[in-house]
């Protein structure tokens, strides 16, 4: 039967069909279409002449909740709140949730997801320690019901004070609106982020109600969709927390959609790293619009459990990433300075780089590529997309007359050194701004474009090492095949830790691991398939900020500690303060371990070099008479010395003077430096 993973970018939407009875891969690209994303969806199945009789399982990453945000297209959500406190929601906090703005005296925050007109107040309260102050005003609730109806409202966001300790008046409310108001999706704070800290909680079930509209018509639709092409297999989704989720459970959490294509490049990132002989990774998924970039360290992905996102905050489960804007199609132009930029505006699918013959004017990363042979005019994307190296050269030289320089070779060779710079940023940011030196990881590019500027990126960290995994182009789409059935539980209980009572530590742990079981039991999974994971959020007394500490089910307090206490010098460079530790949350993750794709590979068996094209390629201010190689028929283990271009489906990789390459029996591929 055939495993299909099928991921949503900017500019294309890439497909991967593994079948699992001849351990065959086969890889697909067709350009994204925004306004539907399902037209490019079933547009990639006809061009792989899919049965779909024959297809037992597809894994779907979507951008529709992240392009919901950025674009802020929904105006048909509300929120119902404890009386007198509507406005937590906009007032926030101290904290900006942005970047580079702490010296702008003209920074404005954005204006809040949901308007102050549309913020439902009842009078309820619930106190700290979980007793009721005051019950819910059934005439103020019927009265709250009425003006949703009235004001044809999709989707509401639930978030009471305190309800973190006694979600009783939460749950009633939510249930009072379900019942007269069936069509309107509800989404309870203590079921989207169970955590203390209104704001936090607040903000992400904000968000959740605001993405819900957009996100349930898209599923309901690809659903229609494929069933009524004759899909009868198995539908799921990939979620930022590196975790996929049946049908039937996405809908009910649509925030964790948001950056779900980049935590399945990190998905991808551990299975080729299983067979790469590495353990520490730094990837970089380079696509059409931006760079997504995150760390693997032992092979464990970094977890967040809140992050900046448009200007407010997500407090989720989710993998650590940081995208820049830093794509193929990111556009080249002049500061009021003079100064040459690169992104972040981007020319995306439509009209696309200028070499695209699409209406393209302004020149980008793309085109700088084209014009200085790292690509072939003659190289196809996306299916038929041909492209066209004299418009690319066109729109480069007219940016140089602005520039005053009027070699548009050295103008192209500016733009990829600016953009490979901004780039190296973000990799120290994950990297030395944590204390890692990222010379003891391996970069491994993904995306269509991030193979051609891995090892410049290398170069400038001291990087030695460059993994290329197999159908780089197409990394996400195999992540997707690569990711577990997931589901994350967390319950609040903050106490010193020397104070704690074990008893009711051991208690919430077994509690949410026997909800993960059931859960997955119920999607099908045996239990001999389920791995149960528990884990503490800890801090010193006073701090603000705590860290994530694993645990057993049956853990004891001095093990907590001493847990801590580890994990703290670990990150931190000593031993301890001089305070107790305080216990914040303990969580639990419940992961169904799905099969996954063995990797293969079939390589050539003569010399690669005796059967290869040459092109002139622009390195360092002149060009080189370089070899072409086809990813496909290099030979196992066979060194090949740069300057030189490997090609493949979907992608380049573009090899500098100074390193090697060579391909090993899993069809990865390593570029090495060269040592003298």
């Amino acid at each position: 039967m055939l495993n299909i993973g099928v991921d949503t970018g900017g500019t294309f939407t890439d497909f991967v069909v593994f079948d699992d009875d001849n351990n065959t891969l086969n890889v697909a690209k067709t350009a994204s279409t925004p306004e539907d994303p399902t037209v490019a969806f079933m547009n990639g199945l006809r061009e792989l002449d899919i049965d779909l009789a024959s297809v037992s399982r597809i894994v779907h990453g979507t951008t529709i909740a992240t392009n919901a945000v950025l674009e802020r297209n929904s105006d048909t959500a509300a929120v119902v709140v404890t009386k007198g406190h509507r406005d937590i929601v906009e007032i926030g906090q101290l904290r900006v949730y942005a970047d580079n703005v702490i010296f702008n005296r003209h920074y404005q925050r954005p204006a809040p997801f949901i308007p102050r007109n549309m913020r439902y107040e009842i009078s309820e309260r619930i106190g700290p320690e979980g007793d009721v102050l005051l019950p819910v005003d059934d005439a103020e609730l019927d009265s709250v019901i009425e003006r949703i109806r009235a004001d044809k409202i999709e989707s509401v966001a639930v978030c009471m004070i305190n309800s973190y300790v006694n979600a009783d008046h939460e749950q009633y409310v939510a249930k009072r609106i379900r019942e007269a108001l069936p069509n309107v999706g509800v989404s309870e704070s203590m079921k989207v982020s169970p955590v203390f800290r209104e704001f936090e909680r607040w903000a992400t079930t904000v968000l959740n109600a605001y993405v819900d509209s957009s996100v349930s018509r898209y599923l309901r639709k690809l659903s229609n969709t494929l069933r009524d092409a004759g899909y009868r297999g198995e539908l799921f989704y990939m979620t930022s927390n590196g975790g996929i989720l049946t049908e039937a459970a996405a809908p009910e959490q649509p925030v964790k959609f948001l950056l779900s294509g980049p935590a399945a490049g990190i998905r991808a990132a551990v299975h080729t790293g299983n067979y790469g002989d590495v353990k520490n990774i730094i990837t970089y998924d380079m696509g059409g619009t931006s760079t997504d970039i995150s760390l693997i360290q032992d092979m464990n992905p970094i977890i967040t459990h809140e992050k900046q996102f448009a200007g407010t905050v997500i407090k989720t489960p989710q993998l650590d990433i940081i995208a820049i804007g830093a794509g193929g199609g990111s556009i080249a132009w002049v500061d009021k300075d003079g100064s040459l930029k690169v992104g972040p505006r981007s020319a995306g699918a439509m009209p696309g780089p200028a070499c695209y013959q699409r209406g393209g004017t302004e020149p980008t990363v793309t085109d700088a590529n084209l014009l200085l042979g790292r690509m072939g005019e003659g190289s196809a994307l996306g299916g038929n997309m041909q492209l066209d190296k004299s418009l690319a050269e066109k729109a480069i030289a007219d940016l140089g007359k602005k520039i005053g320089i009027d070699d548009p070779y050295r103008v192209a060779e500016g733009i990829l050194q600016i953009c490979n710079n901004n780039m190296a940023g973000a990799v120290r940011t994950v990297s030395v701004e944590r204390g890692l030196d990222p010379r003891d990881f391996a970069l491994m590019p993904m995306g269509g474009a991030g193979p051609m500027h891995a090892v410049p990126v290398a170069d400038e960290l001291g990087i030695d090492h460059v993994l290329i995994p197999p159908n780089p182009g197409n990394a996400c789409a195999m992540g997707l095949l690569t990711s577990d059935l997931q589901h994350d539980y967390v319950r609040t209980y903050v106490t010193e830790v020397h104070e704690a009572d074990v008893g009711k530590i051991h208690s919430l742990v077994k509690e949410m691991g026997v909800e993960g079981r059931k859960q997955l039991r119920t999607e099908g999974l045996e239990n001999d398939h389920i791995d149960i994971r528990c884990s503490a959020d800890m801090r010193y007394l006073g701090q603000s900020f705590q860290l994530e500490v694993p645990i057993t089910e049956d853990v004891s307090l001095q093990e907590m500690e001493a847990a801590f206490n580890e994990c703290y010098q670990n990150i931190y460079g000593y031993n301890r303060l001089d305070k107790p530790i305080e216990l914040v949350y303990l969580r639990v993750v419940a992961v169904g371990v799905v099969d996954k794709p063995l990797p293969s590979a079939e390589r050539g068996s003569s010399s690669t070099a005796s059967n290869c094209e040459k092109r002139d390629i622009y390195f360092d201010g002149s060009f080189h008479n370089c070899n072409i190689y086809q990813r496909s028929e290099l030979k196992i283990g066979e060194k090949i010395n740069g300057p030189m271009v490997i090609q493949e489906y979907g992608s380049t990789n573009v090899i500098s003077p100074g390193w090697q390459a060579s391909a090993d029996e899993f069809g990865n591929l390593h570029i090495r430096r060269i040592q003298e």
